[in-house]
């Protein structure tokens, strides 16, 4: 029971992963097509993109810290 979390994590974190880029994808064609049809909105649009970036940004470092954590608790055993 206590190997379950290490062994299912990395897939959970991949498919986490996976579902932010749908989002991210989806919700920036939206936002063009926003923009299109009301330009006094693209400071919010802007906004929304970067938020988005950055939260798969910290994603993508949070699981190399992961997996680097796990390495070396592999290697010190």
């Amino acid at each position: 029971m206590l190997y379950m979390p290490s062994v299912y994590y990395p897939k959970l974190v991949l498919v986490l992963n996976w579902i932010f880029q749908m989002l991210y994808g989806i919700t920036r064609m939206h936002l063009i097509k926003v923009m299109k049809k009301q330009c006094w909105l693209w400071q919010e649009c802007i906004i929304m993109v970067l938020v988005l970036k950055r939260i798969i940004k910290d994603q993508r470092v949070f699981i190399k810290n992961w997996h680097k954590s796990k390495m070396l608790m592999l290697n010190t055993n």
